[in-house]
């Protein structure tokens, strides 16, 4: 296997005056490094929303969204009006986007809709980035409403 230059395994998208940073360790699924998460090599740097004039750096918290595992959380980040979610395990393929209660086996599937619904209401509005773990890296998309329901659009 050819070595991967750090371009290669770093994508980076600002999220209003947040920087988000995406890991792919060529091994595991892209792995977001949020604000209080240090990067795992200094070739990849932290990502630190910047400040903007007042000082303020926006929002940003964890979700409880069980259905995966009943302690499965999600990441949002908000910075200027702009919304940003690591869905972690909340979806496994976009097309459980267009078909929300399809959920893999030994799951808990009635959190798992509960905890798709409850995304889809918050973020869909907001036209939000969102990043999910089993996406091909970077995996970068927003979900979007169609006459049927929603699909993912890569971003």
């Amino acid at each position: 296997m050819a070595t991967q230059t750090t371009e290669e395994y770093v994508a980076t998208r600002r999220i209003g005056d947040a920087t988000v940073t995406l890991i792919n360790d060529g091994v595991f699924d892209a792995i977001p490094l949020i604000p209080w998460m240090d990067a795992p090599a200094a070739a990849v740097r932290r990502a630190v929303p910047e400040a903007d004039a007042s000082g303020a750096i926006g929002q940003s918290g964890m979700i409880v969204a069980p259905g995966e595992s009943p302690g499965h959380s999600i990441v949002h980040v908000e910075s200027a009006g702009d919304h940003f979610y690591y869905l972690g395990d909340l979806f496994h393929h976009t097309c459980e986007v267009a078909h929300l209660d399809w959920v893999m086996t030994q799951r808990d599937t009635p959190a798992m809709i509960a905890s798709r619904q409850r995304l889809l209401a918050d973020a869909v509005p907001h036209d939000a980035i969102m990043v999910f773990t089993h996406h091909i890296f970077p995996g970068w998309g927003r979900i979007v409403p169609t006459e049927a329901g929603y699909r993912w659009a890569d971003a």
